[in-house]
């Protein structure tokens, strides 16, 4: 009985102190030592947003996500969103999951290749399938594998992929983890093969050498012809949570950059500096528009133009994480980089970017575009006016899904989407955006 009694007083005792740290956990992190909390790892600031995350809900849950739509309605028509789970092809000697919490195939990114949808995974992993299935209403989609050479290049892991005619581009990076003190992100580099389905023999037309604090980000990629050379456009980010560097202003340094490649010559031209992580890139003729993660706070749409400036680590409309007192400069005009044509307040976890067609949208809206978030779990419905200097509007799509990558299938007149996990722990799996008309 006693014994009984102990375990009560001690589930008390942990409750009450939960309960307590919950309570007082921003004032408690407000004395937190600066000498501390300036050599804090990613995870643990990750960590700590989550917590922070978790008692504003708490504390406001009629507000959260107040006149927010969740589909299939929207303020612009609705949709229907079909759920696939992704298995590999049994051929392959498996039918289990391979997109399941926590591993590297977790993350993955989707490209549409002729009657084929091409899927590239984190771990550097590259399947296909047949398109038609997305004609399926449910189920499981079953991934055929394509073998490639990547694994002469160990611990390689995939951000971002892109297919133009009949090659497919990777942008990549090496993860070093054989120090016990850090992992090491290492070898920015862009990979170009013919596309078959056979086997895929990679060949690196870039290589940015050397490793970077924190996690090598960015790695989008589009196509661009500039000065009547056709070439590739990709980001290179720098994004050290409270410890930014001076690379993005940097010209002997590619982090916090975007990117021209030549095709032909391979060599390479700063397009635009001062970026923190672009996370999406859209090109088309002469506009490019690109989608930034701020810092803590402070997500941007900007408009990129060839040798401009946008500023950061000096400006920012977000804050530091923990270094309540230091500041970034919030008027980029007045400090001589280029303004952001949005910036979200609070972040949203800003990703990808991609133009949507006249006719998947109910109304005769024009300059509409589908701007994809991370935590925020969300799609946001957003418009520019007709020379893209301003945002008209942006509404949030509430999925309660991670929403790593969006492309648009014309003759299905519709989007597939890589969705992370959701909260109670369900597997990445793929969506197919569909307008209710379609159905009807």
């Amino acid at each position: 009985m006693k014994k009984f009694r102990g375990i009560i007083y001690l589930f008390v005792l942990v409750a009450l102190l939960l309960f307590l740290a919950f309570k007082f956990y921003q004032n408690i992190t407000n004395y937190i030592p600066e000498s501390i909390k300036n050599n804090v790892p990613d995870s643990i600031v990750t960590l700590h947003l989550k917590i922070t995350d978790f008692i504003n809900v708490s504390k406001t849950p009629d507000n959260f996500l107040y006149n927010v739509k969740f589909l299939p309605e929207t303020n612009f028509g609705e949709f229907d969103l079909k759920l696939f789970s992704l298995t590999q092809d049994e051929s392959n000697n498996s039918s289990d999951l391979i997109f399941n919490e926590g591993t590297a195939s977790e993350k993955f990114f989707i490209d549409v290749f002729k009657d084929n949808i091409v899927v590239s995974t984190f771990d550097g992993n590259i399947f296909y399938f047949l398109k038609n299935r997305l004609e399926l209403n449910k189920g499981d989609i079953r991934l055929s594998k394509i073998r490639s050479n990547l694994k002469e290049y160990p611990q390689l892991k995939i951000l971002d992929s892109f297919i133009d005619d009949n090659n497919i581009f990777i942008s990549t990076f090496k993860l070093d983890e054989q120090s016990l003190k850090k992992k090491l992100y290492c070898n920015f580099s862009i990979f170009q093969a013919n596309l078959n389905f056979e086997v895929l023999s990679f060949e690196r037309i870039f290589f940015n050498p050397g490793c970077t604090e924190g996690v090598i980000q960015g790695g989008r990629i589009q196509k661009i012809s500039l000065d009547q050379s056709s070439g590739l456009l990709f980001s290179l980010a720098a994004n050290v949570s409270d410890h930014p560097t001076t690379e993005p202003q940097d010209d002997n340094s590619n982090f916090g950059k975007i990117i021209f490649l030549n095709l032909n010559t391979l060599n390479t031209e700063i397009f635009s500096k001062g970026h923190r992580n672009p996370g999406g890139l859209y090109v088309k003729d002469d506009l490019i528009l690109s989608t930034e993660h701020g810092p803590q706070g402070g997500d941007e749409i900007n408009k990129i133009i060839r040798n401009k400036n946008y500023g950061w680590p000096i400006v920012s409309y977000g804050s530091y994480y923990f270094a309540k007192e230091k500041k970034y400069l919030k008027n980029h005009d007045l400090n001589d980089f280029e303004e952001p044509l949005y910036s979200y307040i609070p972040s949203i976890g800003i990703n990808e970017i991609v133009k949507i067609p006249e006719q998947f949208i109910q109304y005769d809206l024009q300059n509409t575009f589908f701007v994809s978030s991370l935590h925020g779990r969300s799609l946001h419905l957003v418009q520019f006016d007709k020379n893209y200097n301003r945002v008209i509007f942006s509404e949030r799509i509430f999925l309660n899904r991670i929403v790593r990558d969006i492309k648009y299938i014309d003759e299905y007149n519709s989007f597939i989407l890589s969705l992370g996990r959701k909260g109670n722990g369900e597997p990445s799996q793929l969506g197919v955006l569909i307008p209710k008309s379609n159905n009807e």
